[in-house]
């Protein structure tokens, strides 16, 4: 199992009706095997979670990606403001509460899932939620069984 850092959030932006930002996507996660033997060195790095912006004229930054060996999760995107889109991630950051950048980013297939679009309904302004992570059933332990 392998979790990449999630996206930072957008900040709000916009006058006296302030426009919610986009949140940041979770990172991605990738599940998998690997050989190993006895004494084998295994690089890993872990990705660090990416900035919030504190308003709309500065942007928010993606997470960083996680590895072990030949794994690789892709960090979260940002959510999206009034200057600045969502961004594509492991998971998707969410989209601004108004146009241009009212759009969620896509996740990266396999990883996690888009970010969602922001909303502008009457007095409503919000932006989307970021994407998650896919789950995944949990196995039991070696030789333990699984209570029904």
């Amino acid at each position: 199992l392998v979790v990449a850092g999630g996206g930072g959030g957008a900040g709000s932006y916009g006058g006296l009706v302030a426009n919610g930002g986009g949140g940041g996507g979770g990172g991605g996660v990738v599940y998998g095997t690997l050989a190993v033997t006895p004494g084998q060195t295994i690089s890993y790095s872990v990705g660090a979670g990416g900035s919030g912006s504190v308003n709309g004229s500065s942007a928010a930054s993606n997470g960083s990606n996680s590895t072990f060996s030949t794994f690789t999760a892709i960090g979260g995107g940002r959510g999206g403001n009034g200057s600045y889109a969502a961004i594509i991630g492991g998971s998707g950051g969410g989209g601004a509460a108004d146009s241009p950048n009212q759009t969620g980013a896509a996740g990266t297939s396999g990883q996690g899932y888009a970010g969602g679009n922001g909303t502008t309904s009457g007095a409503v302004r919000a932006g989307g939620g970021g994407g998650a992570a896919p789950g995944r059933r949990s196995r039991p332990a070696a030789g333990r069984a699984r209570r029904r």
